[in-house]
């Protein structure tokens, strides 16, 4: 790999989900820089429109007036969500320039991630962007370029191991191949599953393609049992364990192969076929099998290389992180021990229990003795300032972000988290007909004197945004009265926490 560093864990981008609210949650409860933070995808030519709209609303000035416009509404984040990525949508490469240069002025200094993995219709179908573009490498190569040579940040890329029929490990070599050959990416966020662009959806996509974990990394686990729990076929794993152990006793140590390029594949082939087909491949001997079987074993062993030829080993001055299907703390690290990439990316679970993915701190640091009170009473104070700043960003989106905080959490009492949620929503309605309480007050003035004068849409407003962030700061405070003290007062430090540090160690 190209910088042997602490293995990190990435909040991966979901639509809807990795809103600058849901992120300054997971910082709150995640301070450790080893966590970084994805937001949501924006389209690129979406945010060179509000660019416009901004422009022509102020007469032409160039959007002077940051924390007023469309755009900054839009993409807007608080600074200590550092480091945080911003994920583009695009398949033009001068308008992804624009975006990711216009990105960065709005303080998204971490890096920009190129979006080549997201199934939907309305993305990869109509749109021909996200997973489509693996289809294209030269495309993708293009905006790589274009988006480097205007940014100073890291460019990264997120994509799937392949997309319909294309979904040979040939066909992502030569993806990653073309990407990376001008120099200007140096991480690929791969989820480990194919994509189908015709017959399923996105929820489909994430759940019915198998997950090849292996594909991504340098497989070093015992060749009995994978990542994945799948198990090689019984009549050539039993001849693999009394080679393997017949080899680790004569060989001390034991010695670790090293074929060039060429024989990686060949025995990368030889154990696909013993894996998936039951038998050596036709072209060799059967005198040869068992010798086969004998280096097989070795090469498996070998923490150098694996059942395939892998990505991480096939392209070793490049990064690799791993996502789909991750669902708890030991599945991350088994992952980490076992291939040689720089990190995990979780999304769905991490949504659903962000307290549970919270990131070791940095060693030598001091326990977290904060509650899961005071973390909910500074995200409220977090959400009301990001809200004074951005009067267009809806009240549910604010509320619901920390709808699932209590998910995962280990305490003493039986407590249903649904009475929160409820909360939560109950609260949400009522700041929702007073907003449109004072709308409705100022559509009347409107109707009685004609049209308000700017002073007077000004007022109406300030109390719009004013009633709408002090409304869900109230809001979270109030739901946070429905939790049992007992629950509230469950620390940090007492919740379990994710520590991949140290995990490459060896490797």
């Amino acid at each position: 790999m190209a910088a042997c560093r602490t293995p990190r864990l990435y909040l991966a981008p979901m639509m809807n989900r990795t809103t600058t609210f849901f992120r300054s949650l997971v910082r709150i409860l995640s301070p450790s820089p080893s966590t970084v933070l994805y937001t949501q995808m924006f389209a690129a030519n979406a945010i060179i429109r509000m660019k416009e709209m901004d422009e022509t609303s102020e007469g032409g000035s160039g959007g002077s007036s940051l924390l007023s416009s469309v755009l900054s509404s839009h993409i807007q984040f608080e600074p200590r969500q550092h480091p945080v990525v911003v994920q583009l949508g695009g398949s033009d490469a001068e308008q992804m320039a624009a975006a990711a240069k216009l990105c960065e002025r709005y303080g998204y200094t971490d890096g920009v991630n190129i979006n080549c993995g997201c199934p939907s219709p309305k993305v990869a179908g109509k749109g021909r962007v996200g997973a489509a573009l693996m289809l294209d490498p030269a495309k993708v190569k293009d905006v790589v370029e274009a988006v480097r040579e205007s940014i100073s940040g890291e460019v990264s890329v997120k994509c799937r191991i392949g997309v319909d029929d294309a979904d040979s490990y040939a066909h992502l070599a030569h993806f990653i191949e073309t990407v990376s050959s001008s120099g200007c990416v140096g991480r690929f966020d791969v989820h480990a599953r194919k994509a189908w662009l015709n017959g399923l959806s996105p929820s489909q996509n994430r759940a019915i393609p198998p997950l090849k974990y292996e594909v991504v990394g340098q497989y070093v686990q015992p060749i009995l049992m994978r990542v994945d729990g799948s198990v090689p076929p019984l009549l050539f794993s039993f001849p693999l364990l009394l080679l393997s152990t017949a080899y680790t006793f004569t060989c001390t140590p034991p010695c670790t192969p090293t074929p060039t390029h060429t024989c990686i594949h060949t025995v990368a082939h030889i154990c696909t076929c013993i894996s998936e087909h039951n038998a050596p491949p036709s072209y060799l001997p059967p005198l040869l099998h068992f010798a086969v079987l004998h280096v097989c074993a070795c090469y498996l062993l070998s923490s150098q290389h694996g059942w395939t030829g892998q990505l991480a080993r096939d392209f070793p001055s490049l990064s690799f992180s791993i996502n789909g299907g991750i669902d708890s703390h030991e599945k991350a690290r088994q992952l980490v021990e076992a291939y040689r990439i720089d990190g995990v990316m979780v999304g769905r679970d991490f949504w659903k229990r962000p307290a549970y993915w919270r990131a070791t701190a940095s060693s030598g640091s001091p326990a977290d003795t904060r509650t899961l009170a005071h973390i909910i009473e500074e995200y409220a104070a977090e959400a009301h300032r990001i809200l004074l700043s951005s009067p267009r960003i809806p009240t549910s989106v604010a509320v619901m972000a920390v709808a699932n905080v209590w998910g995962g959490v280990v305490h003493g009492t039986v407590w249903n988290s649904k009475r929160f949620k409820a909360a939560l929503e109950e609260g949400r309605r009522r700041v929702g007909r007073e907003e449109a309480a004072v709308l409705a007050e100022a559509q009347r003035r409107k109707e009685k004197r004609g049209l308000l004068t700017a002073e007077e849409e000004a007022e109406v407003q300030d109390r719009v945004r004013e009633g709408r962030a002090e409304g869900v700061r109230q809001i979270v405070l109030d739901a946070l009265d429905r939790v049992p003290i007992e629950v509230q007062q469950v620390r940090m430090c007492d919740l379990p926490s994710l520590d991949l540090r140290g995990r490459r160690e060896g490797k």
